[in-house]
């Protein structure tokens, strides 16, 4: 696991890169989101526990990040039930990729 780290000049703006954990704060590990929108909300002034760690953003192709998150997901196991078609939780009907990604600016 990874333990729950902030850098105080990061938020959830639009395109943050955040790492995704369980309920306790230091549970982290290979799993990470990007916000599609604003999400301020997850930031740990906005929360009653630590919030989530931002670790970048996204610098170019936002346009490719809205269209995944337009398509369809459910919550159910067998994927045979169609959440709301624009929902930010389950798993996707259709498979995404995400072929390349690059860190720039990292000094």
């Amino acid at each position: 696991t990874i333990p729950l780290e902030h850098n105080d000049n990061l938020s959830h703006v639009d395109g943050a890169l955040g790492m995704a954990r369980s309920a306790e704060p230091d549970s982290a590990d290979s799993q990470w989101y990007i916000a599609e929108t604003e999400a301020h909300n997850l930031d740990p002034e906005n929360r009653d526990d630590e919030g989530y760690a931002t670790f970048g953003i996204v610098r170019d192709g936002m346009q490719h990040i809205r269209a995944i998150a337009e398509v369809p997901t459910t919550d159910e196991p067998t994927g045979t039930d169609v959440d709301n078609p624009f929902a930010s939780a389950g798993r996707p009907l259709l498979e995404v990729s995400i072929v390349s990604m690059k860190m720039i600016g990292v000094a």
